[in-house]
């Protein structure tokens, strides 16, 4: 649907990774949603995504 899920807490946000660098991130959200309906988007500030 495109909206926010609130409250998530994040391992970590923000992050800088040099090429060819890895960084997981853990995400906690409220239990009573359906797993199959959650989306996860990702943005780059200064590099394009593969």
């Amino acid at each position: 649907t495109g909206k926010r899920i609130l409250p998530v807490h994040y391992s970590d946000n923000y992050i800088t990774l040099m090429p060819g660098d890895q960084q997981e991130i853990s995400l906690e959200f409220p239990a009573n949603l359906p797993e199959e309906r959650i989306q996860i988007v990702v943005d780059s500030y200064n590099s394009p995504l593969p």
